[in-house]
């Protein structure tokens, strides 16, 4: 549901409690005001249909959240959705690292579509699960793939490395997780 209709949803619901609650309020305005409310909203519908800069307005764009494996970072800066609520959504979806995940994209509705790599061409990638997460790396205790923590890249540490990373600067480590999915 778009902002728009849910705009015109509240609107008709404070319209129809009016004259539940108050029973001195006429039926008569209630009823020019669903009756405006439905024209509205056929004409906008209708102008949408036939304008995309009116659409994309209204409805918004999806967008692209995660490409390859990884966080497409600038994207999800500008969504109103914080990482452990977007992980969420993803483990709902059976996902256990990002590396499982070809594609993500954050549609106009809310929902979340998430397109997975053959289990063939997985590759290691930032766990979200709650236990992985939690063992957070400054100095990374083994030679192995490691994802930062903050933007998702996977890349092969040495042991007692301390390196940023190389696509955020950031510097806490989790070891890449590289299970291919259950199905």
């Amino acid at each position: 549901m778009s902002l728009f209709e849910v705009l015109i949803i509240l609107t008709l619901g404070s319209a129809a409690g009016d004259v539940a609650f108050y029973h001195d309020v006429p039926m008569l305005p209630v009823l020019i005001v669903f009756v405006t409310l439905g024209l509205l909203y056929r004409l906008v519908m209708w102008l949408m249909s036939h304008s995309e800069k009116l659409e994309n307005l209204l409805e918004g764009k999806p967008s692209v959240l995660i490409e390859e494996g990884e966080f497409a970072w600038e994207k999800m800066k500008s969504q109103n959705m914080t990482e452990f609520e977007f992980f969420m959504e993803l483990r709902l979806v059976g996902v256990e690292h990002l590396g499982q995940v070809r594609l993500a994209i954050l549609e106009t509705n809310g929902q979340i579509s998430v397109y997975f790599f053959p289990d063939k061409l997985v590759r290691p990638g930032l766990p979200i699960l709650p236990e992985p997460c939690c063992e957070r790396f400054l100095k990374v205790p083994e030679d192995a793939d490691y994802a930062c923590i903050h933007c998702s890249e996977v890349v092969t540490l040495n042991a007692g490395d301390e390196t940023p990373c190389p696509r955020c600067e950031h510097k806490f480590w989790v070891k890449a997780c590289t299970a291919t999915r259950v199905t």
